[in-house]
């Protein structure tokens, strides 16, 4: 893969931008933000796909996208005792644990790969999970969980 595949023209810090939740009472918002000026958004979605490659997850409850989830559910075999749930889940990326995340990354890598390529993804995955700021109102802010929440951050 070449540098000029994987640099962003243009970088810059991804932004926060607000939606208005119009199907909840009270109309909240969520934020938003864009990473597609992000300087590692092209190194993210290159290792992605190298993710995929070298890691198999045998999972049968991931959902791929709303089309492949409403053509697995025209397939459901439901009975009486079954109940369908949904979960909203809020704050995802800033809650992933990063200190946990490598450590299960690189066992599952292991499994399959030699060490100097774990050593490789796993350098590039700290690189990019690393990357957690933002720009709103003209400031950078670090994005974890406890500045999003911050009431002097809120839209």
């Amino acid at each position: 893969m070449t540098d000029e595949v994987l640099n962003t023209n243009k970088p810059s810090p991804p932004t926060l931008k607000a939606q208005l939740q119009l199907h909840k009472i009270d109309i909240p918002i969520r934020p938003a933000i864009n990473n597609r000026t992000a300087p590692s958004y092209k190194l993210v979605k290159a290792l992605t796909k190298i993710l995929h490659q070298y890691i198999t997850f045998n999972n049968h409850y991931n959902v791929i996208n709303s089309t492949s989830l409403a053509l697995e559910l025209t397939n459901l075999q439901l009975h009486e005792n079954h109940r369908m749930i949904t979960f909203d889940i809020k704050d995802l990326c800033v809650n992933i644990p990063v200190d946990e995340t490598i450590p299960f990354l690189k066992a599952k890598l292991l499994e399959n790969n030699n060490t100097q390529i774990t050593h490789q993804i796993l350098s590039l995955l700290k690189i990019t999970l690393s990357q957690n700021y933002l720009r709103f109102q003209q400031k950078s802010i670090n994005q974890n969980k406890a500045s999003l929440l911050s009431p002097r951050y809120r839209v």
